[in-house]
């Protein structure tokens, strides 16, 4: 009874995890860096609830190993967690990458009116060059700028009224200038608040990773995905070991390295440092599929 009920515990903190997700990813705004900061804070804030479910998961498979439902839950969430632990890996550049890109865009929205302001006075002066009439002239000031020219200004000769309205348009582009530099003489963005933010969730990512490294494990494989890291780093330093001569306190044994002998527990590793001791056999019995050592 204990187990059936273990089972749905971990089938509902998953759901509520997937609903917490969902609510907050849709609509997709995948350009928009708030929202992709949005969506990973989310992910790991949130991280804790399926984590218990893949705890629960494991021990209700581990109360009672008759029950084949209980075993396939158990299975699937352990494959899984596979996938949970990588992305949790992935959460920490896409973090970094995403907060570079937000502060680097509120840096440039400050100066993004101003410039798109002086954008339009360089086409209108370009443009008033090119007239060739008065008419052609006042045509492209209501295309433009949307004001037509003044009853005084149409009585002048075509040079003089577009020597008049491009010292009009240096005028305000001083102006636009002057607000710029004032603009940049401004406190820069404080970033503490978006570098926080990045430490927060890199480091949380890492934990989860680890932890979810701990429960979860690889198709027609006997150890946990944490283990298996284990051994591979064990294996990484042996293979520098014997090619890099390391400080004496680096340096371990090789038979060390090798997974079956430390799977065999300490009473076998303690039976192979006796002289004349045999090691484990090949017929020895493999690990519990659940880990329990």
């Amino acid at each position: 009874m204990l187990t059936f009920q273990l089972q749905w515990l971990a089938k509902a903190l998953f759901t509520a995890y997937l609903i917490s997700v969902f609510a907050e990813a849709f609509p997709l705004k995948i350009a928009d860096p708030n929202w992709r900061l949005n969506l990973i804070d989310t992910l790991v804030n949130n991280g804790t609830i399926p984590l218990i479910g893949l705890g629960v998961a494991h021990l209700a498979a581990y109360l009672d190993t008759s029950r084949s439902d209980a075993l396939a839950l158990w299975r699937r969430v352990s494959h899984l967690a596979v996938l949970a632990s990588l992305g949790f890996v992935l959460i920490v550049p896409i973090q970094i990458g995403t907060s570079i890109s937000l502060y680097t865009d509120l840096s440039a929205s400050r100066f993004k009116e101003i410039n798109r302001a002086d954008q339009g006075l360089i086409n209108l002066a370009n443009a008033i060059q090119k007239s060739a009439t008065v008419d052609q002239l006042e045509s492209t000031l209501l295309t433009l700028q949307g004001s037509a020219l003044s009853d005084n200004d149409r009585t002048q000769p075509l040079a003089n009224l577009k020597k008049l309205l491009l010292n009009r348009i240096a005028e305000a582009r001083k102006v636009l200038e002057a607000r710029r530099r004032q603009q940049t003489l401004a406190a820069p963005l404080d970033p503490t608040l978006l570098i926080r933010r990045s430490l927060r969730v890199g480091l949380t990512s890492l934990v989860f990773c680890l932890a979810f490294a701990a429960g979860a494990q690889l198709p027609r494989s006997p150890f946990s995905l944490l283990e298996e890291w284990r051994i591979g780093a064990l294996d990484v330093q042996a293979w520098i070991a014997t090619r890099i001569r390391l400080p004496q306190w680096a340096r371990q044994d090789k038979q060390k390295v090798r997974w079956q002998e430390e799977a065999s527990g300490p009473a076998a590793a303690a039976q192979a440092e006796i002289p004349g001791s045999e090691a484990a056999s090949d017929t020895d019995p493999q690990p519990p599929p659940l880990g329990r050592n």
